[in-house]
């Protein structure tokens, strides 16, 4: 842990530097069958509800809606954890150790992984949707509203980009790990408007929209005014 005094600018190695090392294979091992599960899950699901419902057609969609949303809140919350680890606030908590908090926001990170491994799936098998595989890996090769998907796609890039950055900063030990990790706030950009822009059923879901872009917003204002007042009361006390 950071000890008393300590003039470190970058607030979340004292959670990486407690934790136990762990094997990249076996994380990644880890990661390959959580989303591989989501995938197969989604595949069964869609054909099992394609069977049962009276409108077969709406049953991928149903699944990728649910799904999507699903993914959505849990990288809102992702990121606010995220936000929390890194804020001035954060031992003002005792509610959980600082590591368990570090690995509830790991897990976090599979679990969004999956619900959108999940949602991609399923959107894929809708063909009444006209995203397609190709449209929904490569940006702006779906027929269907092409912009907002490519965003998402752009944005689930950047999501990985950011969580890999961490892992190989708890493997390796590289400090440089959390300059990359703020493409997160890219990400998060990125997906919101996806979210927004991309569902067909957007405007009843505004209100949920409009609350976790402000609670972040709010939120990660906070952290970064908190972090200032911060690094001026160290100024002022080696000065």
């Amino acid at each position: 842990m950071a000890k008393p005094g300590d003039t470190r600018d970058n607030p979340v190695d004292e959670y990486l530097e407690d934790d136990e090392p762990r094997s990249l294979i076996a994380d990644l091992f880890t990661v390959a069958i959580v989303t591989a599960n989501a995938i197969g899950i989604g595949y069964l699901l869609t054909i099992f509800e394609s069977h049962y419902l009276d409108q077969p057609k709406m049953a991928p969609w149903l699944i990728a809606r649910a799904s999507g949303i699903t993914a959505y809140l849990l990288f809102w919350l992702l990121a606010m954890t995220g936000l929390l680890l890194s804020h001035p606030w954060k031992h003002r908590i005792k509610l959980l150790h600082p590591i368990t908090r570090m690995r509830f926001h790991t897990l976090l990170a599979v679990f969004t992984l999956s619900f959108t491994a999940l949602h991609i799936m399923t959107i894929v098998l809708d063909t009444y949707a006209n995203v397609g595989l190709v449209g929904a890996l490569i940006p702006f090769r779906s027929a269907y509203r092409p912009l907002p998907v490519a965003l998402g796609t752009t944005g689930l890039y950047a999501g990985i980009l950011t969580g890999l950055s961490a892992r190989l900063k708890i493997g390796i030990g590289k400090r440089g790990w959390l300059n990359v990790h703020r493409f997160s706030v890219i990400s998060l950009i990125l997906i919101w408007i996806h979210a927004v822009y991309a569902g067909t059923d957007s405007s009843a879901l505004s209100l949920m929209y409009l609350v976790t872009a402000l609670l972040l917003i709010v939120f990660g204002y906070s952290r970064y005014t908190a972090q200032q007042k911060k690094r001026q009361a160290q100024v002022e006390q080696t000065s």
